[in-house]
């Protein structure tokens, strides 16, 4: 791109990084999505009540397998490369953080095929491939990949929907 100075000669210029990002409308990415070592917190809707957001602002999911309707394995064995692409587990790369609401004792990592995993009372957390950072759940009830993928309560437990047997939130998946 060339432009004229106030000589009238042709001066080549380079946009800075975010003088570009603004010329092609791309926005920053808020900081818990950059920042790794960011907070789990707390979102709250009037459809489900309080429920986990992960450090990339995003909501988070638990899959109960050990129910009925589930193939009875753990979530992360259970949960395929498929899967993985609609549901892919909760990476962080540093320890987890608990804002306020959220237990930090519940919250821990696993290394799972050398990746390290978010949990939250024992179980591993998922996003859903069509929640935006700061959207709301689009996932909650969905039954694929054998099991029932539900948001978490501030306490650790599956969200209850209309969509999810009675007896698939009896408790933790385990991992």
């Amino acid at each position: 791109m060339e432009f004229l100075s106030k000589q009238e000669t042709p001066v080549k210029r380079i946009l800075s990084p975010m003088a570009l990002g603004l010329a092609l409308g791309v926005q920053a990415l808020p900081a818990t999505a950059q920042d790794p070592a960011a907070a789990m917190s707390l979102r709250v809707s009037e459809e489900f009540g309080p429920y986990l957001v992960s450090p990339h602002s995003r909501p988070v999911y638990v899959m109960l397998t050990e129910s009925t309707g589930g193939d009875r394995q753990p979530p992360l064995e259970s949960c395929n490369a498929s899967c993985r692409a609609d549901w892919p587990p909760v990476r962080v790369e540093a320890a987890p953080q608990a804002a306020d609401g959220v237990s930090a004792e519940l919250l821990d990592t696993a290394t799972w095929r050398g990746d390290t995993v978010l949990r939250y009372a024992g179980q591993p957390l998922f996003h859903f491939v069509r929640d935006a950072p700061g959207s709301a759940p689009a996932g909650q009830g969905i039954h694929s990949y054998g099991g029932f993928w539900t948001l978490v309560a501030p306490d650790g437990t599956p969200i209850q929907s209309d969509v999810i047997p009675d007896r698939a939130v009896d408790g933790p998946t385990g991992q």
